[in-house]
């Protein structure tokens, strides 16, 4: 934040602490500071010498905000630069990374991981022939986790474990973000005690750690893998910590309020159950998407509204739910990972399954 303050405007180096800070400010919390640096990235006048940096920066702010469930102020900050990028990224390798970051960022957001998948290993290329090793490491990680929500658990896991090697030799703090992902991985492709164990074991070692986003996103998958073992206890503790963690993005608190939507439905509290699914489900509405989880949040609500008896409203949302669920999965031009997508995710299953059931067409 010194750094940014004290360099000239305009100047490279103000451009890069800008993109610097975006990323802490994003992973601490300070989300009021995003919005300055939006006002100060929309309004700054630069020239070629430092047009790289200031795209790069925008790129890594669009990201930031993205993830902070401000897709407006994204589109403040790149309706600006939007040719500039398409150019300067066929030119500079460093630009063509951020931008493909940028893109794969904003794919997962509109429901649609085979092409955040495909964006994110282009970025590591690009990362690679820049030589940032660092990042390139971080975008394998993005890989697993993006193979993860198309139900690829196998290929995750190996993803995962290269990325996580990587990130442990190069003294990356991201790999203990990494080993979150594998747990969840484990949990999905049935290695449920393996998974819990690694969970916990990554969160103590988040113990310290200030970014309130990982910490959610970890609690929430801890109580996903509690909750396929049976222990529902234990996964409702861990589902509103994870609420209580994700209290400055709606994204996150949508889906962390429809894990525990979940559990609640397995004990079954029924009324608590619609409360929380309700929440998820305004929360998302609002957004227009909440990224990873989406399924899960249209699910329960649909779900809920069945446990309490209301059949037509709950066909209604079975069939949002699931065309929702199929127009993403139209998107995915690969076959096999439509398939997968579709049939080896829990929670899609029982979305195509359950409206099924409620006999909507076909």
């Amino acid at each position: 934040f010194a750094a940014f303050r004290l360099a000239t405007a305009g100047s490279a180096l103000r451009l890069q602490a800008a993109a610097e800070l975006a990323s802490a400010t994003s992973t601490l919390g300070i989300l009021d500071t995003l919005l300055e640096l939006v006002d100060e990235l929309v309004q700054a006048n630069v020239s070629d010498p430092v047009l790289p940096d200031y795209l790069i920066a925008c790129c890594r702010l669009g990201i930031a905000l993205q993830r902070a469930g401000w897709p407006e102020h994204v589109e403040r900050v790149l309706g600006r630069v939007q040719p500039d990028l398409v150019s300067w990224s066929n030119a500079n390798a460093e630009v063509r990374a951020w931008t493909l970051l940028l893109r794969a960022e904003l794919a997962d957001h509109a429901g649609d991981p085979a092409r955040s998948l495909d964006l994110t290993r282009e970025a590591r290329l690009a990362f690679m022939e820049c030589g940032d090793r660092r990042w390139a490491c971080v975008c394998r990680g993005n890989a697993g986790s993006a193979t993860l929500a198309l139900g690829g658990y196998e290929e995750a896991r190996a993803e995962l474990g290269l990325a996580i090697h990587e990130a442990t030799s190069s003294n990356l703090a991201q790999s203990a973000i990494m080993q979150l992902n594998l747990g969840l991985a484990e949990a999905r492709d049935g290695e449920l005690r393996s998974a819990v164990g690694n969970l916990r074991s990554s969160l103590q070692s988040l113990s310290d750690s200030t970014d309130w986003r990982v910490l959610s996103a970890g609690h929430r998958y801890l109580a996903e893998a509690l909750a396929l073992s049976g222990r529902t206890e234990e996964a409702e503790m861990e589902a509103r910590m994870a609420i209580d963690l994700a209290e400055p993005s709606p994204a996150l608190r949508a889906q962390a309020l429809s894990m525990l939507a979940l559990v609640l439905l397995a004990t079954p509290r029924i009324m608590e159950a619609f409360m929380s699914a309700s929440q998820a489900m305004e929360m998302l509405v609002s957004l227009g998407g909440v990224a990873e989880d989406e399924a899960r949040v249209r699910l329960v609500y649909a779900m809920s509204l069945d446990a309490m008896g209301h059949a037509r409203s709950a066909r209604d949302a079975y069939d949002g739910a699931r065309r929702r669920l199929l127009a993403r999965a139209n998107r995915i031009s690969d076959p096999c990972w439509r398939e997968s997508f579709l049939q080896r995710v829990l929670d899609h299953q029982r979305t195509l399954a359950l409206a099924a059931a409620r006999c909507i067409d076909e």
